[in-house]
C-alpha cells in the first residue's frame, strides 16, 4: 500500500476546487458521493489505487494534503466503524481519550450492531471533544461497490446518509463507487449527500495515470538496481498511458506484472496487443506467470485461483494448502507467481485485485479456451471434498477444552483465545462453507462418502465448532442443501439429514448458547425415535435419561421465544425466513433470530404495537400502533421514517413491490401511504366499524379489509375505489383476513367463532363457515393454498383442509390467547404470538396429535383445564376439579388415578375433602353442590338456584334442592320459576364458592357482587351479603370456626362479614392497588392472607384489619394463597407461573420460586405435614418439596428452559415440548394434560465433570 503521492494530488485538488471553500461542501451536507459513468472502470478520487474497502483519514488545509494513516488490509463491513474510530483515535489524542472512556464502560462494542458502534464509538466521543477539533477531517471510503454484494453492504449504505450528518461540521466523508443500483438509489437525491459524477476530462485522467505509472516504475527501478537510471523512459510511460485506455486497474495490473521481471515483461506488455483491453492484459499476465505446459503446475495454479475466486470468505495461503491437500507452502509458491493479479501476503488473507479478474476467470466466453479457465463445478468439487475431509480429520469432542458446563459460551473468559488456538483457519472455513461448495459441485460418490462420515460420526462435533464460533444459524441451511443434493433413492441418509434438521430446529437455542449442552442436554432429550439420538447416545454413557409420552417423536413445537413483557399482538417472518419480528402491548418491536431465538433488535414505540410487517425485500420493517407508523431498517435498528396519522393503527401491510403501505385504523378506513414520499395517497372509506385487518393481493392490485362492521371489502389500489363487497355473513367483528397465494380466495376470521373462505371477486362462500370454539384472532393460508390456519382466543391454532372442510389433525396450543400467526416462506414453519408474552415456532410438517405423541392421560386434556385442587387431611390424595365439570382423585405420591372421573355438566368452581376425608365436596358454575363418596362411588347433588333480581329476599325462592344418586333434577318451584315467561328477571351467574371447615355451610358469590351463605344440609339461606363492595366480588373464604367470611373484590378491598347477621365486622380493608383474587384465614383465625393483581401478598390482622406484612417478589398477579397447618408459613401461586413459600415471622421467601408451570398458578395447598405443597395451573398439578432436594438448594429455578440450582448454575436445558409436563427434581410428581416427563439423573454428569459423559457408567 502506498502513501499519498504528491504528483497525483492534482486530480484530487481539482475536484476540491469545484466545491464550496468553507470545508469543501455545504455544512448541511457532510458527505460527497463520487460516482462514475457506467462505462468507466471505477469512480474514484484520483489517488494511487487503494484496495477495495480501504479507508484513509485525511486532514486537508488549503491546497496541501497529507495522509495521516492508511490501512493495509481490506476492512470487513462489520469492522468499518470501529476501524474509523481506531484511526481517528490514533490521529487525535482527545478523540482517543474519549473513545477509551466509552470502551471502558462497554468492552463489547466491537461486536455491537454497526449503528450502535457509530453512536457509541464516533458520535459520542467526537461530540465530547468537538470544540477542540480542527479540520476539515475527511474520511475516504473508496470503491464502495466492491464492499460485498448488495445485500451485505445494505447496512453500510443505509447508515451513511442517516448518521454522517450528525457528526460535527468539520467532518466530511468522500465516497467513491460505480453506480450500482442499490448505491445509486440510496444516495441519489439524499439531502445529506452531495452527488458528483467523475467526468474529469481525458487530459486529467491521462495526467493521473501517467503520474501513477511514473511513480510505480520508478519504484521498480530502485528495487532492480541493474536497470538504467532513465529506465523505462518517458516515451514508454506515454505508451503505457495510451494502452491503459483511462483504466487505473489496467495500469495497476501492468505494473504488478512488470515488477517480477521488468525488461522482458515490459516488452511483452508493449508488443502483445493488450492496449485498451483488460482481458488481453490478464491473458498475457497469466500466460507469462505460470508454466502452463507442466500439468502439475497448471493444476496447482488452477486450484489456487479457483480457491481464491470461489471461496465464500477470505482465506490465506495456508488454508488453501489444507483445502487442496497441498504440501505446506505450495500455495504460497503459486501465489508468488500470480502477484500481478492477486494481492497476497504470507499467512494473510488472499484476494483478487479487482472484481473484473474473477469475472474473466470463470466466464467461458472470456477465458474458456485457456488453461487457467476456472470451471465452477469442477473447482467447487475440490473445495467441497477438501472441506469435508478437514471436518472428518480435525473435528473431535470438546475441541476447545471447556472445563465447566455451567458456563455459557459467552461466560468463558478466554474463549476467543481458545478458539484461535484450537480451531485453525481451515477448520473454521470448512465448518462454515462446506455446504455451499457442495451445492455448487453437486453430489458424487466421493463427496457422499465424506458427508456420510460426517453425519454418522462427527455431526455433534461440527455443531460444537459452530456453537463456539457463534455460527449455529448456518447449520440448518447447510443440512437442507445436503438433503436436497442427496438422491431420493437414498432414503436412509435423507432421513438422517432430515432428523439433523429437526434436531437443530428443536435445540439450536441451547446449542448456540453452550457447546457442552449439545451433549448433556440436547442429545439425551431428543426424542427416542430421533436418528441422531440413536446414532450418538451409545457413545455417551453418562448422560441423563427420561421417560414420558412426549419423548417418542419430534414435537410440532420447536421453539419458545421470551422477552416481551406484555401481550404479543402481531408477528411476521422475513422473506428469507431468518428473522421474526414481533409487536407487543409493551410498546416494543423486537426482531429475533428465527433459529436461535436471540433478540437482534429491540425498538420502542410510545404506545402498544398492534401490527408489524416485513417489506418484500426484507430490508425494512413497518410497525403501527397508537402513536402512528414507524419504518425501521431490519438490519441496523435505524428508524428510517415516522409517519404520523391521527388514528390508532390496527393493521399494516406492504404492497408486493414495497412502494405502498396499507393501514387499517380505528377511524373506520384504510389509509394508503406512499413510502417514497412518506405521505398519505388515499383513504378507502365505507366501513362503519374499525378496520381490524388489511392485506394486499399477491399481484398488488387489490386490498382486502376486515372490520368491526362484520364485513369484508375488496378495494382497487390504483383507482382507490371499492372493487367488491361488502361481503356479509359473519355476525361478529372480523379480526383477520388473508388472500390465498393465487389471490382468488379470501379467508376471514371473526369473533362469531367462525372461519369463512369466499371468492375474492364475488364474495361467494367457497368453504365454511367452519366453527371454532372461541374468537378467531388470526387466519392465514398455507403457502400452497391447500390449508387454512386459524389462531383463536381458546389458545389454539386449528388447521382446516380447504377441499374437504375437515379439521386437519393438528392442534397447537399456547397457555393463553393466540393473537397472531404467520407462515415461513417455505411453508415449513408457523410462528404464533400470544397473550402469554411468547412467540412460538412450530413445525408445520409434524402432526402434533400423531398417535405416538398423544399421551395416555387420565383426566386432563387440551380443552379440559384444571380449576381447583385440594389435599386430603391424611395427605394421601389430591382432588382436582376441571372446567369441563370433571372431578378426580389422585394418589399424591405417584399421581395415579384413585377415583373418577366423575363427569358433571358445568365447570367446577371449588373442590374440598370432607372432615372425615371420605367425601369430595365440590360446586360448579351452574349453582350445584355435589357430594361424592369417592371410596364407595355414591353421589348426591344439591342444587342452589337463585331466582329473581338481586333484591329478592324470599329464601324459599332463592334456593331449593333435591338429591338423586349420580344425577340431579330441579324441584318444581325451581323449574316453574325458571321457565315462567312472565318472569322478566334473569338468573344470576355463580362465580365462586367456598365451604366451611365443618362442611355445614357454603358461601356462593354471584354476579353483581352478591354473596349468599346456605346451610349445606337444608339449602336454606343463612345470610345474604350484598352491601359494601362497589365492584365484583372475586373470592370468599370461611374462618376456621365458620362464623365469619372474608371477601375480596375487584374494588381492591377486603371485607370480613358475620355469617349470622350478614354485617361487615371488619373493613373495608384497604391497601391493595389491584383486584383481590384470593384470600385465606390462618388456622387460628387471627390472620388473613390476600393475593392481588398488584403482584403482592399481604397479611392482615383479621380482628382489626391492620396490615401485618407485605410480600412483593412476584412479578405478576397473585392468584392463590394458603397457610401451612401450623400457621407459620404461607404459600402463594402467581400468574408469573411461580410458587413461593414465605415465613410469616421474617417476611422472607424460604422456598422457591418454584418454576415449572407453563401457565399462571391459580390453586395452592399445603400437605398436612407442612413439608410439601401442591399447586395447579390450567395445564398441570405439581407437588413440591419445601426442603432442599440434593444439590439444588432452597431456590432452584426453571427459566426459559434452564434448570438452575441455588448458585444459579445452569444444570440442564429442557426443550419446549417437554417443559409443560416435566417432573422436576424437586417435584414429588407432576401430572399434565399432555403427559408427564420424568428425568432420570442417575448417570448425569455436569459442571466440572461434564466431560465424563463419554466415560463408561460406573
Amino acid at each position: 500500500m502506498h502513501r499519498c503521492v504528491n504528483s497525483v494530488c492534482w486530480g484530487r485538488v481539482k475536484i476540491f476546487s469545484t466545491t464550496s471553500p468553507d470545508g469543501l461542501i455545504p455544512h448541511r451536507q457532510r458527505a460527497i458521493f463520487f460516482g462514475s459513468m457506467a462505462s468507466q472502470e471505477q469512480a474514484r478520487v484520483p489517488y494511487p489505487r487503494l484496495s477495495a474497502n480501504t479507508f484513509v483519514v485525511f486532514t486537508i488545509w488549503g491546497h496541501s494534503c497529507f495522509s495521516t494513516e492508511t490501512i493495509l488490509q481490506p476492512v470487513a463491513l462489520e469492522g468499518v466503524i470501529r476501524t474509523i474510530a481506531y484511526h481517528l483515535a490514533l490521529s487525535n489524542s482527545q478523540i482517543g481519550a474519549a473513545v477509551c472512556n466509552v470502551l471502558t464502560d462497554n468492552m463489547t462494542l466491537g461486536t455491537a450492531p454497526i449503528r450502535t458502534q457509530f453512536q457509541r464509538l464516533l458520535l459520542e466521543p467526537i461530540a465530547a471533544v468537538q470544540e477542540h477539533l480542527l479540520g476539515p477531517i475527511i474520511v475516504i471510503l473508496d470503491a464502495l461497490d466492491e464492499c460485498g454484494d448488495a445485500e451485505s453492504r445494505e447496512i453500510l449504505i443505509s447508515l451513511l446518509p442517516d448518521e454522517v450528518p450528525k457528526l460535527p461540521p468539520v467532518f466530511r466523508f468522500f465516497i467513491t463507487s460505480r453506480p450500482e443500483s442499490d448505491i445509486a438509489v440510496r444516495f441519489g437525491g439524499d439531502p445529506s449527500i452531495t452527488e458528483m459524477q467523475l467526468d474529469i476530462t481525458t487530459d486529467a485522467t491521462r495526467h493521473d495515470i501517467s503520474a501513477y505509472l511514473h511513480e510505480r516504475l520508478q519504484n521498480i527501478r530502485h528495487l532492480k538496481r541493474t536497470l538504467k537510471p532513465d529506465w523505462p523512459g518517458q516515451h514508454v510511460i506515454k505508451a503505457l498511458t495510451d494502452h491503459s485506455g483511462g483504466l487505473f486497474i489496467w495500469a495497476s495490473t501492468a505494473c504488478k506484472f512488470i515488477q517480477r521481471d521488468p525488461k522482458p515483461r515490459l516488452e511483452i506488455v508493449l508488443t502483445s496487443g493488450v492496449a485498451n483491453n483488460l482481458d488481453e492484459l490478464y491473458t498475457v499476465a497469466l500466460r507469462n506467470s505460470v508454466d502452463w505446459s507442466n500439468g502439475s503446475s497448471a493444476k496447482d495454479a488452477r486450484g489456487v485461483l479457483g480457491a481464491v475466486v470461489l471461496s465464500r470468505m477470505p482465506i490465506s495461503d495456508k488454508t488453501i494448502d489444507k483445502l487442496l491437500g497441498f504440501e505446506d507452502g505450495r500455495s504460497a509458491e503459486v501465489l508468488e507467481d500470480l502477484r500481478c493479479v492477486v494481492q497476497w501476503t504470507h499467512g494473510q488473507f488472499t484476494r483478487i485485485l479487482h472484481a473484473s479478474f474473477s469475472d474473466y476467470l470463470i466466464n467461458p466466453d472470456r477465458s474458456g479456451h485457456h488453461f487457467w479457465f476456472i470451471s465452477s463445478k469442477i473447482q467447487s468439487r475440490s473445495l467441497a471434498l477438501g472441506c469435508l475431509h478437514i471436518l472428518n480429520s480435525q473435528l473431535h469432542f470438546n475441541i476447545c477444552g471447556l472445563e465447566d458446563s455451567h458456563l455459557l459460551n459467552i461466560e468463558v473468559p478466554d474463549l476467543s483465545d481458545r478458539t484461535e488456538a484450537h480451531i485453525p483457519a481451515e477448520l473454521r472455513y470448512s465448518s462454515s462453507c462446506w455446504a455451499h461448495h457442495l451445492d455448487d459441485a453437486g453430489l458424487e460418490k466421493e463427496i457422499l462418502a465424506e458427508l456420510e462420515d460426517l453425519m454418522n460420526h462427527r455431526f455433534l462435533y461440527w455443531l460444537e465448532v459452530l456453537s463456539l464460533l457463534n455460527q449455529v444459524p448456518i447449520a440448518t441451511e447447510g443440512l437442507e442443501i445436503a438433503h436436497n443434493c442427496v438422491s431420493q433413492t437414498d432414503t436412509a441418509f435423507q432421513n438422517l439429514l432430515q432428523d439433523g434438521i429437526k434436531f437443530l430446529g428443536g435445540f439450536s437455542p441451547v446449542i448456540s448458547q453452550s457447546a457442552p449442552h449439545i451433549y448433556i442436554s440436547a442429545l439425551p432429550l431428543a426424542p427416542r425415535e430421533s436418528l441422531i439420538r440413536k446414532q450418538f447416545v451409545p457413545s455417551f454413557p453418562q448422560i441423563l435419561d427420561f421417560t414420558g409420552p412426549l419423548g417418542h417423536n419430534w414435537s410440532s413445537l420447536l421453539k419458545v421465544f421470551r422477552g416481551h413483557t406484555s401481550r404479543v399482538l402481531s408477528v411476521a417472518i422475513s422473506p428469507d425466513g431468518k428473522q421474526i419480528v414481533s409487536g407487543s402491548e409493551d410498546h416494543t418491536v423486537r426482531i429475533w433470530d428465527s433459529e436461535t431465538g436471540e433478540v437482534i433488535i429491540c425498538s420502542k414505540h410510545n404506545d402498544e404495537v398492534n401490527a408489524v410487517a416485513f417489506s418484500p425485500n426484507g430490508q425494512q420493517i413497518v410497525s403501527g400502533g397508537g402513536d402512528g407508523l414507524r419504518i425501521w431498517d431490519s438490519k441496523t435498528d435505524a428508524l428510517v421514517n415516522t409517519l404520523i396519522g391521527q388514528d390508532i393503527l390496527l393493521s399494516v401491510a406492504f404492497s408486493p413491490n414495497g412502494k405502498q403501505l396499507a393501514c387499517g385504523s380505528s377511524a373506520k378506513k384504510v389509509q394508503l401511504w406512499d413510502l417514497t414520499m412518506g405521505t398519505v395517497t388515499g383513504e378507502l372509506e365505507g366501513h362503519t366499524g374499525r378496520v381490524q385487518s388489511v392485506v394486499f393481493s399477491p399481484n398488488g392490485k387489490c386490498i382486502a379489509s376486515g372490520s368491526d362492521d362484520h364485513t369484508v371489502r375488496v378495494w382497487d389500489t390504483e383507482c382507490r375505489t371499492l372493487l367488491a363487497g361488502p361481503f356479509k355473513g359473519h355476525t361478529g367483528w372480523i379480526l383477520s383476513v388473508a388472500f390465498s397465494p393465487d389471490g382468488k380466495l379470501i379467508v376471514s376470521g371473526s369473533r362469531d367463532q367462525t372461519v369463512r373462505v369466499c371468492d375474492s371477486a364475488t364474495g361467494g362462500v367457497v368453504a365454511g363457515p367452519w366453527k371454532g370454539v372461541s374468537w378467531i384472532q388470526s387466519v392465514a393460508f398455507s403457502p400452497d393454498g391447500k390449508q387454512v390456519f386459524a389462531g383463536s382466543s381458546n389458545c389454539t391454532v386449528r388447521i382446516w383442509d380447504l377441499q374437504t372442510g375437515s379439521v386437519v389433525t393438528k392442534l397447537f396450543e399456547h397457555p393463553r390467547w393466540i393473537n397472531t400467526i404467520a407462515f415461513s416462506p417455505d411453508g415449513k414453519r408457523i410462528v404464533s404470538g400470544s397473550d402469554d408474552q411468547t412467540i412460538c415456532v412450530w413445525d408445520a410438517e409434524i402432526d402434533n396429535l400423531d398417535a405416538k405423541q398423544v399421551p395416555n392421560v387420565n383426566f386432563i386434556t387440551s380443552s379440559n383445564s384444571i380449576s381447583s385442587i385440594s389435599v386430603s387431611l391424611d395427605g394421601q390424595h389430591i382432588a382436582c376439579g376441571l372446567n369441563d365439570g370433571t372431578v378426580q382423585v389422585l394418589d399424591s405420591k405417584t399421581g395415579s388415578l384413585i377415583a373418577g372421573p366423575l363427569k358433571h355438566s358445568d365447570a367446577v368452581l371449588s373442590v374440598s375433602f370432607s372432615p372425615n376425608d371420605n367425601q369430595i365436596i365440590y360446586s360448579d358454575h351452574g349453582g350445584k353442590l355435589q357430594v361424592w363418596d369417592y371410596k364407595t362411588g355414591l353421589t348426591s347433588v344439591k342444587i342452589f338456584t337463585v331466582l329473581g333480581d338481586t333484591a329478592a329476599s324470599n329464601e324459599d325462592d332463592l334456593a331449593t334442592l333435591s338429591v338423586e344418586d349420580n344425577e340431579y333434577t330441579p324441584s318444581s318451584s325451581s323449574a316453574s320459576s325458571s321457565s315462567s315467561p312472565s318472569d322478566s328477571s334473569s338468573e344470576l351467574e355463580f362465580l365462586f364458592s367456598a365451604i366451611s371447615a365443618d362442611s355445614h355451610k357454603i358461601a356462593v358469590v354471584l354476579s353483581g357482587g352478591i354473596i349468599k351463605v346456605f346451610n349445606f344440609e337444608t339449602g336454606v339461606v343463612i345470610a345474604g351479603l350484598s352491601e359494601g363492595h362497589t365492584d365484583y366480588v372475586l373470592v370468599v373464604s370461611f374462618s376456621p370456626d365458620g362464623t365469619r367470611i372474608a371477601s375480596g373484590s375487584q374494588d381492591q378491598t377486603i371485607r370480613i362479614w358475620n355469617v349470622e347477621t350478614g354485617a361487615t365486622v371488619v373493613g373495608p380493608i384497604i391497601g391493595h392497588t389491584g383486584s383481590v383474587w384470593c384470600i385465606a384465614f390462618s388456622p387460628d383465625g387471627k390472620f388473613l392472607a390476600s393475593g392481588s393483581w398488584d403482584n403482592t401478598v399481604r397479611i392482615w390482622d383479621s380482628q382489626t384489619g391492620l396490615a401485618v406484612a407485605k410480600f412483593h417478589e412476584h412479578t405478576e398477579g397473585v392468584r392463590a394463597v394458603a397457610f401451612s397447618p401450623d400457621g407459620t408459613l404461607i404459600v402463594s401461586g402467581s400468574q408469573d407461573m411461580t410458587v413461593r413459600v414465605w415465613d410469616l415471622k421474617t417476611d422472607a421467601v424460604i422456598a422457591g420460586p418454584f418454576e415449572g408451570h407453563t401457565n399462571g398458578v391459580h390453586s395452592v395447598a399445603f400437605f398436612p405435614n407442612g413439608k410439601k405443597i401442591a399447586s395447579a395451573s390450567s395445564e398441570a398439578i405439581r407437588v413440591w418439596e419445601i426442603e432442599p432436594v440434593d444439590d439444588w438448594g432452597n431456590h432452584p429455578r426453571f427459566t426459559d428452559g434452564w434448570l438452575t440450582n441455588s448458585a444459579s448454575e445452569r444444570i440442564l436445558w429442557i426443550p419446549p415440548w417437554l417443559r409443560e409436563g416435566l417432573s422436576l427434581p424437586w417435584n414429588s410428581f407432576a401430572i399434565c394434560s399432555r403427559g408427564t416427563t420424568k428425568v432420570d439423573l442417575t448417570q448425569f454428569v455436569h459442571g466440572i465433570n461434564w466431560t465424563k459423559c463419554r466415560e463408561p457408567a460406573s
